[in-house]
């Protein structure tokens, strides 16, 4: 079902974003403007080693929720349409009725011997770091459907296919089962025939009637349900439109999807977007070249595993007050930087707690501290961490410069990460670039979302997108701690080198 015609009523977007640890709902205007947030934390589960598990029935739920504040917030909001975003990577099993496990969510590693063994029958060593070429892993989709297949055949049999996380949103409000082909080119997608790789997905056993049907993220999935809609407490009948990852939302809430602009979300994870409309690219181990937001456009895409993640354990380490509310924690950590000299007296953080997937693809790495001496402090604990995070973002986009021939003077920054100036700043040092962070940084990833509707329903394009994104920071990096940065990262690149065959000793599956 394509997108309706343009409405002559004001219209009103009601946009989800669902992350790894909180989701968060707008109400958005068809100006593209914010008129009210809220925000609900959510928790993975991990059942077993590599096991990364989320209740999706949960999501929905935290969903309600979020609707029911929004809407008794703003009641006199009519809304015209609901949109999704969810990670990437992410399996469900599902039947019409219902979904019959956890989501297996992107951090999830337990399918790496499959994904290993994928690699090794194609004759590719899935330890090589030469620069062009993909590795599979466990947290890889088809991996995953592959467990599902051989340790778990009675889902497999039972299941009429799986979902991917937005997928499932998506059918929770409209009761279709469906994919959109901006989620799926994460999973095994076709770009030439805008279809599942079906000749591939043969060759791996994988079953054709698995696979649900594709459409497009500005595509009208369908109407609300009457249930959903007592749920959300929203008009039934309401067009919920396709919707796509948090990677394309980044895209889109932080640039408009404007061809040459470079895009780092800061979450849980880190998330890399550069949007390109008239070249094309390998993927590679750096980076790969997916669908963007934008039907007209792709994007390079490149992921850390871990950044904000890092700073919320951090917190919860560094801290023994859990009364204390979160942005008040931030501040004592803003002020522990303020009493440290950039460099952290010497103590280096890797950020890999759950390994890395760009620039190196290695799920056995494992986050630390270097050069730890009596004399660091909590203050030096805090200043690493957030100087860890901003080196992996280095590393990453210099690989992607080195492989692409791509260069980066300017870049905008969003998420929750962009609240702190501090990070901010310690990254424009690190990168020696300078930095926008646009006006609703920490909610541009759901303004990407709510954009995605506007486009469906014709009150916006895609060239329009940009205009509304305004900026209210810019950052320059200081002069004298870009040489005092450049030598750390030096050393947390060679660290990376000088332990990842003792990480891989450790960790390795036996």
């Amino acid at each position: 079902m394509k997108g309706a015609k343009r409405l002559d009523m004001s219209a009103y977007i009601m946009a989800f974003d669902l992350g790894t640890s909180s989701m968060k709902g707008i109400l958005m205007n068809e100006n593209a403007e914010i008129l009210a947030s809220a925000k609900r934390l959510i928790r993975p589960s991990f059942p077993q080693p590599d096991w990364v598990e989320s209740d999706p029935a949960g999501w929905w739920d935290t969903a309600c929720e979020i609707s029911k504040e929004l809407t008794s917030r703003m009641p006199q909001a009519r809304i015209s349409a609901v949109s999704f975003n969810a990670p990437a990577c992410g399996i469900i099993p599902m039947t019409q009725q219902t979904n019959l496990y956890p989501s297996l969510i992107w951090l999830d590693n337990r399918a790496d011997p499959i994904a290993r063994g994928l690699m090794e029958a194609i004759g590719t060593n899935p330890d090589s770091e030469e620069t062009m070429g993909q590795t599979l892993t466990g947290k890889d989709c088809i991996p995953k459907l592959l467990w599902l297949k051989q340790n778990r055949s009675d889902l497999w049999d039972q299941m009429d296919c799986f979902l991917d996380d937005t997928g499932y949103l998506v059918w929770r409000a409209t009761n279709r089962l469906c994919c959109t082909r901006q989620c799926a080119c994460f999973i095994c997608y076709d770009y030439e025939k805008e279809d599942w790789d079906w000749d591939l997905l043969d060759a791996v056993a994988l079953d054709r009637c698995k696979f649900p049907p594709l459409i497009h993220d500005t595509d009208i999935a369908g109407p609300l349900t009457d249930t959903a809609a007592s749920e959300l407490h929203l008009p039934p009948g309401i067009p919920v439109f396709g919707g796509f990852s948090d990677n394309q939302a980044v895209e889109l809430g932080g640039t408009g999807a404007a061809p040459g602009e470079t895009m780092v979300y800061i979450g849980t994870s880190t998330l890399i977007t550069e949007t390109e409309k008239d070249h094309y690219y390998e993927s590679s181990r750096h980076a790969n070249f997916l669908k963007s937001a934008n039907p007209d456009c792709h994007i390079l895409f490149a992921t850390n595993d871990t950044s904000g993640g890092c700073i919320d354990w951090m917190i919860d380490q560094l801290f023994d007050d859990k009364a204390c509310p979160k942005d008040e924690l931030y501040a004592k950590v803003d002020h522990m930087l303020d009493i440290t000299s950039p460099g952290a007296d010497g103590l280096l953080f890797t950020t890999w707690f759950h390994g890395e997937r760009n620039p190196v693809n290695n799920v056995y790495i494992r986050a630390s501290f270097l050069n730890f001496t009596e004399n660091h402090t909590r203050a030096h604990i805090a200043r690493a961490v957030y100087e860890g995070i901003c080196y992996q973002i280095r590393w990453t986009l210099s690989s992607i410069q080195e492989t692409y021939g791509l260069r980066h003077d300017k870049i905008r920054v969003i998420g929750g990460g962009a609240r702190s100036e501090r990070l901010i700043q310690i990254l424009a040092d690190v990168l020696n670039v300078t930095i926008e962070v646009p006006e609703d940084a920490d909610r541009a990833v759901a303004k990407g979302t709510g954009m995605l509707a506007l486009i469906g329903l014709g009150l916006m394009s895609f060239e329009e997108c940009a205009s509304k994104i305004r900026i209210h920071r810019v950052f320059h990096p200081r002069d004298e701690n870009v040489g005092v940065y450049a030598q750390r990262y030096q050393e947390y690149v060679a660290s990376y080198y000088a332990l990842k065959d003792l990480y891989r000793s450790i960790n390795q599956r036996k």
